[in-house]
């Protein structure tokens, strides 16, 4: 008997090793491709906050005069960009699931790893610590290899939670938390096979 087997195809951001220029470019593709996209009915961030993004670096680029303090402006702006398509590679991934014309349709590239991809494994070592910002606080894990976009979800009561952030990354800065309350926080990570289990919650007293 034929035997039949999924193909689980990964969102690639393909950023690496592009110049701020390309990479507002790049987004602006994106943008264009998920505009009206009936896969995608509700991106996350909004469009016009990665448009913004992409505009930002452009105009960073553009004011270059040879300066450090113009060097950090672009690279400020750079970054914020590359935490904002983090983030819609995030909402792409948990939304085409691994699905490859509708991966395609959103402009991102992909990835075929020819084997069903698996979930990952529950996230070790979360720590919380409030930042000297008001309804700020920092957050980290251990690093789990090739395990996907982390999402970040906060309770004020251990019993509502709410989706506040997502990132590839092993870190995250949260902020706009309820200043003065206790937070508590759980981290998963979600790929092709969907999301793995949470971490153990931290909680600290936001400032």
């Amino acid at each position: 008997m034929l035997k039949r087997y999924f193909v689980f195809f990964i969102v690639k951001l393909g950023y690496s090793g592009l110049s701020p220029l390309k990479k507002a470019n790049k987004a602006n593709h994106i943008v264009d491709k998920m505009t009206g996209n009936g896969n995608y009915p509700s991106p996350v961030p909004a469009l016009a906050d990665v448009t913004k993004a992409a505009d930002d670096v452009e105009a960073a680029q553009g004011a270059m005069d040879g300066s450090k303090i113009k060097t950090k402006e672009r690279d400020n702006k750079v970054a914020i960009l590359d935490a904002t398509m983090e983030q819609l590679q995030g909402y792409v991934i948990t939304t085409a699931k691994g699905d490859e014309e509708k991966i395609l349709s959103s402009g991102f590239e992909i990835s075929n790893p020819r084997t069903k991809t698996t979930k990952a494994g529950p996230l070790t070592g979360l720590t919380i610590q409030p930042t000297i910002n008001e309804g700020e606080v920092n957050l980290k894990w251990k690093p789990l290899a090739k395990s996907g976009i982390k999402k970040i979800s906060v309770s004020y009561d251990l019993i509502t939670w709410q989706l506040k952030g997502e990132t590839s990354k092993s870190k995250i800065t949260l902020t706009g938390l309820t200043s003065g309350s206790m937070v508590h926080v759980r981290v998963a990570c979600v790929n092709t096979a969907g999301s793995g289990p949470w971490s153990d919650i931290a909680s600290c007293k936001v400032l």
